[in-house]
């Protein structure tokens, strides 16, 4: 019976975390600000939040494991700051194709650890990683008319998925870290690389500091981060990591239902045969992933 309530406990935390990352690019919208300016004041705000946790929790974070894993720490901070002001300049443009683009990163994870890192490239992960190729390309109109804010909408987009995904990857190779001291520490360089890039090419940006830019910035800020991860650490610690991943896709379904209700974006039929593509593929990779480390285990036992 206890056993059932941590996992209704665990799920309900963790799909609440996904609805909270889906509206992240509908808040964007509504803040004046550049997106340097944005992405710094959610590292600091989200950080800040995310230590308050700590005497909470009666946890105290891994200094040894924190300084062991300081370089690659530095690098996936910066990354972060990087891949922030990217997917926030996507946003600006169209929040359905942004976040469609920016599901890539699990693929880009699959391919570059293939070859970087000698993980098996299975028949599975190669379709996966055509699939959401082709997925983006029908979502961002390749063979039609790109313009404008379209065109910058997928490559800032997609690019913010290259940084996720060396993200991803950098704290993948760091050795016996709590993933939220982790987190936290990324969240403060992040903040800390960010704050001189605004200073220095955010300075002429118009920005304006009205009631309803310094509410949503609160809330990207505390809720979209700080609650988020909070609620995100608080599942994994109750339901297994491949539950954790699958409720996580979540957020683009709800980021892709919102804009469309509350932005009139549409898709079309070749968008949403993407928007399938993109997010089927990330999902079926998870799920190969899950069956082969189930089947490595039982092999070795």
């Amino acid at each position: 019976m206890e056993e059932n309530k941590k996992s209704l406990h665990g799920t309900l935390a963790v799909i609440l975390a996904a609805f909270l990352w889906g509206t992240l690019g509908v808040f964007r919208r509504y803040i004046a600000l550049p997106s340097g300016m944005l992405a710094f004041a959610r590292g600091v705000l989200g950080a800040l939040l995310l230590l308050i946790l700590y005497p909470i929790c009666r946890q105290k974070p891994d200094f040894a494991a924190i300084r062991r894993n300081g370089v690659k720490l530095l690098l996936s901070g910066i990354f972060l700051g990087l891949n922030w002001i990217c997917l926030f300049e996507a946003y600006r443009y169209s929040v359905s194709t942004a976040v469609i683009c920016y599901y890539l990163a699990p693929v880009l994870v699959t391919l570059v650890a293939g070859i970087l890192m000698k993980e098996r490239l299975t028949p599975v992960k190669v379709i996966c990683v055509l699939a959401a190729f082709v997925g983006a390309a029908l979502v961002s109109g390749i063979g039609a008319d790109m313009e404008g804010g379209q065109l910058r909408c997928v490559l800032f987009a997609t690019v913010a998925a290259i940084f996720y995904a060396s993200v991803t990857l950098t704290t993948k190779t760091m050795r016996e870290i709590p993933s939220k001291d982790c987190t936290v520490v990324q969240l403060l360089i992040a903040a800390a690389f960010l704050l001189p890039y605004t200073l220095i090419f955010e300075r002429n940006e118009p920005r304006s500091f009205d009631t309803v830019t310094v509410l949503c910035l609160l809330a990207v800020g505390l809720l979209h981060t700080g609650v988020a991860f909070g609620l995100y650490f608080y599942s994994v610690g109750r339901l297994p990591a491949f539950s954790v991943s699958l409720y996580s896709y979540l957020d683009p379904v709800v980021a892709i239902v919102l804009s469309a209700l509350v932005f009139h974006e549409k898709l079309g039929v070749l968008g949403a045969l993407g928007a399938v593509l993109v997010i089927g593929a990330a999902i079926v990779g998870e799920i190969n992933a899950f069956l082969l480390k189930k089947n490595e285990k039982r092999e070795r036992n």
